[in-house]
């Protein structure tokens, strides 16, 4: 089935400038969108009301909800052309798992529709902003003129002289013990004993300091659970849907471009199945 040509004039027609919202992107930059009632209105013009949505996936990644969304349209005979895309909305604190899914889903139909011609413009300027960087560009070095003199060699510094070795601390001998001096007794003179004064007692070197014991570190309870994690993580599964967006291909014709296959050597057909280093080479793959 072909587009009728009033349907081509209305999805293919310019967007009115009012229609044309703004919204803030990475690195100060500004990217321009419609809003999906806009879509709704311009799909029941070009086809009279005969288009229907019907939602082939959906989940939640992480903090992300991804939904695939399937747009069909219909001809006065009958005819329907059927365009598939996937949205993601991101959950936050004042966005529920519900408002989020909704998110998703007009994106998935917004996207749909630019398959058909509705607001392609917006994205041909979006595509032109967030393409891949250039490389860089490898310059020989100049050569020197004639008759110029050779630059002359910078002389290696200097070692400076080995240092004197410190000297030794002087090594104290042992202490030796005192030993108790016995007082002879002194008799008193009108015959009453006087005592004698106790001996004096010798020195003990003082006590040897306790070093507190060192406590056990702490094993982290989370640390196998974090580790067993092998899967691609949110921003790896929301760049994947949006290269098969860009792309226009299902996930199994983009995670081919890579080659990967699971541990028996079939090929991956979902994004879920990738590990973090096989999401890696898949979107290396489909930058190329």
């Amino acid at each position: 089935m072909s587009l009728s040509s009033k349907a081509f004039d209305v999805v293919s027609r310019p967007i009115p400038t009012e229609q044309i919202k703004k919204r803030p992107g990475k690195a100060g930059m500004e990217f321009s969108y419609i809003t999906p009632d806009f879509v709704i209105d311009t799909l029941n013009e070009a086809f009279e009301h005969r288009w229907d949505t019907k939602i082939v996936y959906q989940g939640v990644h992480d903090v992300v909800v991804v939904v695939g969304l399937r747009l069909t349209v219909h001809d006065e005979a009958g005819n329907s052309i059927e365009k598939e895309q996937f949205g993601s909305c991101e959950i936050t604190r004042g966005l529920g798992v519900g408002e989020a899914f909704k998110g998703a889903t007009s994106d998935a139909m917004k996207k749909c529709a630019t398959l058909l011609g509705v607001g392609l413009e917006l994205y041909r300027d979006d595509d032109v902003h967030s393409g891949p960087p250039t490389s860089p560009q490898f310059r020989p070095p100049q050569a020197a003129p004639k008759g110029a003199l050779p630059p002359k060699p910078v002389a290696a510094p200097a070692k400076p002289p080995a240092a004197a070795p410190a000297p030794r601390p002087p090594v104290a001998s042992p202490a030796r013990p005192v030993a108790s001096v016995p007082v002879p007794k002194r008799e008193h003179p009108f015959g009453v004993p006087v005592a004698s004064p106790a001996p004096i007692a010798q020195r003990q070197p003082p006590a040897p300091l306790k070093t507190p014991p060192v406590a056990a570190p702490k094993v982290n309870p989370f640390a196998q659970a974090v580790g067993e994690s092998t899967g691609p993580n949110s921003t790896q599964l929301n760049a994947l849907v949006n290269l098969a967006q860009r792309k226009n291909v299902s996930p199994s014709n983009l995670i081919a471009l890579a080659s990967v296959t699971d541990g028996s050597g079939n090929p991956i057909t979902t994004f879920e199945d990738l590990t973090r280093d096989q999401a890696i080479q898949v979107i290396r793959a489909a930058q190329q």
